[in-house]
């Protein structure tokens, strides 16, 4: 007959197992990807820019060392989701100021209407057009969007974006966005997803080894 502490030594076991699968479950979860398409299409020579796909968010920076700089990256998602202008630094020039370009390529809608200054023949004809600014300084007399990781610079629909980037003032610079489905989040570094899977099997092979045990005993 099995004893109380039998039976109680078994179900904590499994009561770890299930856990752990539940753990593995959740990282794999965690990894599906919402932001289905987060890629660069373009940039110039002069500089470069990077993607982060998190999942429910993604990070996209823009960055240049030289005039010129022209770049874009294409934003799909299958849910609604906001954007967000993270971080700006726009060169030594006192004016400093970018242009930026935001496209509903679902609708073939064009939201960035301010000025006329990305229309120069040296902007990627994929975003050529007019834009909105940038800046990280308050006193410039334009109307402008500056970093904010609390209220949305947008609020989108479902749909596949491009959203591009155009300096010909500042000499180097840099420009951060973060298109979330969940608010803006800080950086993080993703948990691996063998992980999990190592996480499972200690479990498992801990509760093999104890059975293994107890029948020695």
């Amino acid at each position: 007959m099995t004893s109380f502490r039998q039976f109680f030594e078994s179900s904590t076991l499994m009561k770890t197992g299930l856990i752990a699968i539940a753990a593995a479950a959740a990282i794999a979860a965690g990894s599906a990807q919402a932001l289905t398409t987060l890629d660069f299409a373009n940039y110039t020579a002069t500089g470069g820019g990077s993607v982060s796909n998190y999942g429910q968010f993604a990070n996209v920076t823009f960055n240049w060392a030289d005039i010129p700089y022209t770049g874009y990256v294409t934003i799909t998602s299958d849910s609604a989701f906001s954007l967000y202008l993270s971080d700006y630094s726009g060169g030594t020039n006192t004016d400093e100021l970018s242009g930026y370009v935001l496209i509903n390529q679902t609708t073939s809608t064009r939201l960035t209407n301010d000025v006329t200054w990305c229309g120069k023949t040296r902007t990627a004809e994929a975003i050529r057009g007019s834009c909105n600014l940038i800046s990280n300084d308050a006193s410039i007399p334009y109307e402008k969007i500056m970093p904010d990781t609390v209220t949305a610079a947008y609020n989108l629909s479902a749909g596949s974006y491009l959203l591009g980037v155009y300096d010909g003032n500042d000499p180097e610079g840099s420009v951060s966005f973060q298109a979330s489905e969940i608010g803006y989040q800080e950086i993080i570094s993703p948990v691996p997803l063998p992980a999990g899977g190592m996480l499972l099997l200690g479990a498992l092979g801990g509760m093999a080894a104890r059975r293994r045990f107890r029948k020695a005993a």
